[in-house]
């Protein structure tokens, strides 16, 4: 059974260059969480080491009084550092999960954690301008600037993976339609066969009302491997009229009979007619 699920969006073109990027992330905000972790913990031991200094020093008799008024601050620094920490780990692992995802559930999330990012790297600017101002030391002052620098380029990285978010159809990957009483005939009704490329000489059966994809892509109902070909290339759906509902979703275009279709919009066309993906090579007929 097709189950349907909200708008998706395909990455237009490679999304190597932002898995790398997000995977590079991941590993760093790994490495920070498991040192956050530890300092958090540090923190929260030092009541206890400071009780026992403090014993060793004064007394006994006067180790409660001091390390009452020393603990509580101690402990509230603690929850506030660590959740601090947990927010901005989080913010990260969310960022660079978007960033190595292939699809995403909506553009405008990839907006909001580049303007997360922005306003990280403008506290960074100011804490920069300000150690320069008190004359700290220079690895100090790049380090800040390293980070500043990671945070500013992470937020363009992730404004520019929104600009290359294009709308596919909903679905859901890799399960059939399952034919509804009286809506879907328990017999194909259309048929998919490639002329030219990698599909050459293979055909496909088509159930009417079921959506097929095809693409690079393992889910793909109809896999066509080729480079020019995107992970999903196009959708095709055979309507009840007898005729196509083809939606373009590529980064190199499908053409039917020599018209390119609109990305993102669906097209409604008569069987019989040659779909091209990307190129001449990989050519098919919907029959």
């Amino acid at each position: 059974m097709e189950r349907k699920m909200g708008v998706r969006y395909q990455i237009k073109g490679s999304n190597i260059f932002f898995k790398v990027w997000g995977i590079i992330l991941l590993v760093l905000t790994a490495i920070r969480g498991i040192l956050a972790l530890i300092f958090t913990i540090l923190l929260f031991t030092i009541p206890a080491m400071l009780r026992s200094s403090v014993a060793e020093v004064v007394g006994s008799s006067y180790s409660s009084y001091i390390m009452d008024s020393v603990t509580g601050s101690v402990m509230v620094f603690a929850i506030i550092a660590f959740l601090f920490s947990a927010a901005i780990l989080t913010v990260e692992t969310m960022a660079g999960i978007l960033l190595v995802r292939d699809y995403v559930k909506s553009k405008e999330i990839l907006v909001v954690y580049a303007v997360l990012y922005f306003a990280a790297g403008f506290l960074n600017a100011i804490c920069f301008i300000f150690l320069i101002a008190i004359n700290v030391n220079i690895w100090l002052i790049f380090l800040v600037l390293l980070i500043l620098s990671w945070q500013i380029a992470t937020g363009v990285i992730l404004i520019v993976k929104q600009g290359r978010a294009v709308r596919i159809p909903s679905y859901s990957p890799g399960i059939a339609s399952a034919p509804r009483p009286g809506s879907i005939p328990s017999a194909p009704t259309g048929m998919v066969e490639g002329q030219f490329g990698a599909y050459q000489g293979r055909r496909s059966e088509l159930y009417t009302g079921k959506l097929y994809k095809i693409g690079r892509e393992s889910s793909c109902e109809i896999q066509v491997n080729h480079p020019k070909v995107s992970r999903i290339h196009c959708t095709v759906c055979k309507l009840p009229n007898g005729r196509y509902q083809i939606t373009d979703c590529s980064s190199n275009g499908t053409f039917y009979d020599n018209i390119k279709l609109q990305k993102g919009g669906a097209m409604e066309v008569k069987p019989g007619g040659l779909l091209v993906l990307g190129e001449a090579d990989n050519v098919l007929q919907l029959k």
